[in-house]
């Protein structure tokens, strides 16, 4: 898998700097699990919006279930198989940390975002 590398830059050329693999796996799944006001059925990214709601365990729950969501879309796709998703606080931010394996290497891959 090929992609445009995030964040965007250029190359030496002036060109487009691109990222493959596992690099490109690890931006999408980044991507698909941070808060998102927009719900583009055509483009599936980004979870709900929580940085206005108060964290408790049933919505620490809906959550966990957006971020399942997003990745059965990846494994129709055949490109991330979902192991783990867990919510945490570090440092007082809010922390979604999520466990899969990439479909394309078989490599176990870990991925931590902040959720507000």
């Amino acid at each position: 898998m090929k992609g445009i590398a995030l964040p965007i830059r250029a190359t030496a050329r002036g060109g487009l700097k691109l990222s493959e693999g596992d690099e490109q796996l690890d931006k999408l799944v980044a991507m698909a699990i941070l808060p998102c006001p927009s719900r583009n059925p055509f483009q599936r990214l980004g979870i709900g919006q929580y940085t206005f709601r108060t964290i408790t365990p049933p919505l620490e729950s809906e959550i966990i279930e957006d971020i399942k969501d997003a990745f059965r879309s990846f494994e129709q796709e055949r490109r991330a198989r979902l192991l783990s998703v867990s919510i945490n606080k570090e440092n007082g931010e809010l922390m979604a940390e999520v466990v899969y394996t990439s479909l394309e290497t078989s490599r176990e891959r870990i991925v931590k975002e902040k959720l507000r």
